[in-house]
């Protein structure tokens, strides 16, 4: 007997033609038909915050109930509407133990029995915000031709005019709920909506209550115009005057302070400095454009909205932190590794004396009539030069010079002159201690034969001792040292190294300790401080002449004090990793936390443009106390290339923004894109007649272009990019 073998496809198939045939009840069976699908719909009522059993209805648009429930504990009711697919219309009505928090005074406010407030939403909706505006939505629908009539195109082009008028998307998206004890609103749409609703409800007459403002609101924009008529009837309780951009934003103000949390409040005030509260009586028409964009024109002119409140966060004080930040993590870097540089530069050079009156003038030799050593330039290090002034018997040499450093364009009137730092080194009069005088020296050939002297300081500017045993080593610097090229640009160094070390077949030097450390760098009147503060550890290798560790560092530059961790790489191994952590404070207070790390790929000796990344993190205080996060990254990936690519995110509260751009020599080339929340992106460039061109995009689609700062989105509608 032949076996028909069956494939997996074919299994498939049949298995699929079951299902069908036994879901639409084939083959003539008696079972019944499957139940249709129910559905809910959550209901958010405000005028201010509804209290708990307050009545809500859901029908169609012919009046027919499809489902009712009550408002819960968080100011919400989820009502199941059963089989019903089409628009709904949903009533919250009042009664005598109906209540809602009237934001405008802070009380409990009773909604009337024959009072209701009204939202239409179209098929499909999950989640309804019943408000005033929603109740205008549904007003404006029953005067067009009355609710029966009324179709999802209809409904949600009603929605998007009454939405207008206060600068919102939708009228019938639930708003954040404001009661006596709700948490602080944010800047999310909700959050906004619920703050207009706000400020609506401090903007009728006197001693107006919130639903009768709500009432004439409504009764007033049923006819797509906030001018106090209804048509031609004027609409008592309407105060036009309260609708102004200016007062209306006022108004936002204050039920911001009261009601939103400090980021969503300074955004708002930003937004008032700014001028970007408006009220528009009669909004544009753009019930013609393509109603798939109008969410990402929306979200783009938020996107633009949020660059422009970003920029007027900047204020005073945050500029100033960010200055001051900038400045303070400068000074620790730079001094912190000029200072270990010079502390090891007056090391060997006195190691390069103490060996030669000891007789051990090993690796030395007499040149040019006097002994010389040198050392090469390394990752980490300057290349530095030392010898005697003549070629006597070690023992009898009484100091030496050393110069290092030496390099051309330090001086921009005369870019070829070439300049170096030096040291003159004399033995001091206590055992292990040699004393410093530092200046700087000018050569037009650079073979400094004609060198020009710029003193530095006294005629001895440090003392350096070493005491030394077999396994350890104490070393201690205590003096000045030049900062750069001007002799009133020093470094006052006070650091004492107490360390194990193990010497190598070679006689090279290894080891860790801890260091202690005062470092003070003057410059004209002005003057900061940094201090390494007990448990700070570096560890040495001679061999590959380079210093690595961790420190714990305090630092004041004038008003302001850094405190926090630097780490130092261990510069002759790539990738090499420097990094501090650490928090700016102004007097009693902290008004930034930061974190930067720069990580070193590949080295350029030439121009010292080096391969790597650099990232920092702060945290940033503003004037009114709002904390703004910023993020910064640069990556060049190519040692010596001067291409870098850089990385700038703002983030205020929910709000974030992120700047991309390429620098070439600093300057900014090709283009730069600015992406925001909702997918929306912004691609700008120069073309050749410099004109600032580019385009808005939500996701893949172009909802807006860009053409010498005027912004042109797709519903026919422009703003200016400024």
């Amino acid at each position: 007997m032949n076996r028909q073998v069956v494939g997996i496809p074919k299994l498939a198939l049949a298995g699929a033609v079951l299902l069908a045939l036994s879901a639409c009840g084939g083959g003539g069976g008696d079972d019944p038909p499957p139940t249709p699908p129910t559905s809910s719909v959550k209901v958010a009522p405000s005028l201010g915050m509804f209290s708990t059993g307050t009545p809500v209805v859901v029908r169609s648009l012919a009046g027919a109930q499809v489902g009712s429930g009550s408002i819960g504990s968080d100011g919400t009711a989820t009502v199941n509407i059963g089989t019903h697919s089409g628009p709904i219309v949903v009533s919250v009505s009042g009664g005598g133990t109906v209540n809602y928090f009237n934001e405008a005074t802070g009380t409990t406010e009773n909604f009337p029995a024959g009072k209701t407030l009204e939202a239409v939403a179209p098929a499909g909706s999950t989640s309804v915000g019943v408000t005033v505006l929603s109740d205008a939505v549904k007003r404006k629908l029953e005067a067009a031709g009355g609710l029966a009539n009324a179709n999802n195109t209809a409904i949600n082009a009603a929605n998007a005019k009454v939405a207008a008028v206060f600068g919102l998307t939708s009228a019938i998206s639930p708003p954040a709920l404001v009661g006596t004890a709700t948490p602080k609103v944010d800047a999310s749409p909700a959050g906004r909506y619920a703050l207009i609703l706000a400020a609506i409800a401090s903007s009728g007459a006197a001693d107006a209550k919130p639903h009768e403002i709500a009432e004439s609101l409504a009764q007033d924009l049923s006819d797509d115009k906030l001018d106090g008529k209804q048509g031609e009837t004027a609409v008592p309780g309407v105060v036009l005057a309260n609708f102004d951009s200016t007062t209306f934003a006022d108004a936002l103000v204050a039920a911001a302070t009261e009601f939103a949390d400090d980021a969503t409040k300074a955004q708002i005030e930003a937004e008032k400095d700014l001028g970007l509260i408006v009220v528009e009586p009669t909004p544009e028409d753009v019930s013609g454009a393509d109603p798939t964009l109008s969410a990402g024109i929306a979200a783009a002119r938020q996107a633009i909205r949020d660059v422009r409140i970003s920029a007027a966060l900047a204020d005073e004080q945050l500029s100033n932190t960010g200055t001051a930040l900038n400045e303070a993590v400068q000074l620790v870097s730079d001094s912190t590794r000029l200072s270990i540089e010079h502390f090891q530069l007056i090391d060997r050079a006195a190691t390069f004396l103490r060996d030669l009156r000891a007789g051990n003038p090993e690796d030395i030799a007499p040149v040019n009539g006097r002994w010389e050593k040198r050392w090469e330039p390394s990752p980490g290090m300057p290349g530095m030069r030392c010898s005697s002034s003549v070629a006597n018997t070690p023992e009898s040499i009484t100091g030496i010079k050393c110069g290092y450093a030496n390099l051309q364009g330090r001086n921009p009137d005369a870019p070829t002159e070439w300049s170096r730092f030096a040291l003159t080194l004399t033995p001091g009069e206590a055992a292990g201690a040699v004393n410093w005088d530092a200046f700087m020296e000018s050569s037009v050939s650079g073979q400094y034969d004609d060198t020009a002297t710029k003193l530095f300081g006294s005629t001895q500017d440090g003392v350096f001792t070493v005491t030394e045993t077999d396994t350890s080593v104490v070393a201690s610097m205590k003096g000045d040292v030049p900062f750069g090229f001007g002799g009133e640009d020093k470094h006052n160094i006070d650091a004492t190294l107490n360390a194990t070390e193990t010497l190598d077949a070679a006689g090279n030097a290894s080891g860790s300790g801890t260091l202690v450390a005062s470092i003070t760098r003057s410059k004209g009147g002005k003057t900061a401080k940094i201090e390494v503060l007990e448990g700070s550890t570096l560890s040495f290798r001679d061999r590959d002449e380079v210093v690595f560790g961790a420190l714990k560092l305090k630092a004041s530059t004038g008003v302001y004090a850094l405190a926090g961790n630097l780490s130092l790489g261990d510069s002759a191994v790539l990738p090499t990793v420097f990094g501090f952590s650490g928090t700016l404070s102004k007097g009693d207070g902290v008004v930034a936390e930061v974190s930067t790390e720069v990580t070193r790929k590949a080295i350029d000796q030439a121009n010292g443009l080096d391969a790597g990344t650099v990232s920092l993190a702060a945290k940033v205080v503003s004037a009114n106390g709002v904390t703004i996060k910023l993020a910064l990254g640069l990556d060049r990936a190519t040692a010596g290339d001067d291409t870098v690519t850089m990385s700038l995110t703002h983030e205020l509260g929910a709000r974030k923004l992120t700047l991309q751009a390429t620098l070439d020599d600093g300057e900014v080339s090709g283009p730069v894109t600015l992406t925001g929340p909702d997918n929306i992106s912004v691609s700008l460039s120069e073309n050749a007649n410099g004109v600032l061109i580019g385009s808005i995009k939500q996701g893949t689609v172009e909802v807006g272009t860009i053409n010498d700062s005027l912004i042109s989105f797709k519903d026919g509608t422009t703003e200016s990019l400024g």
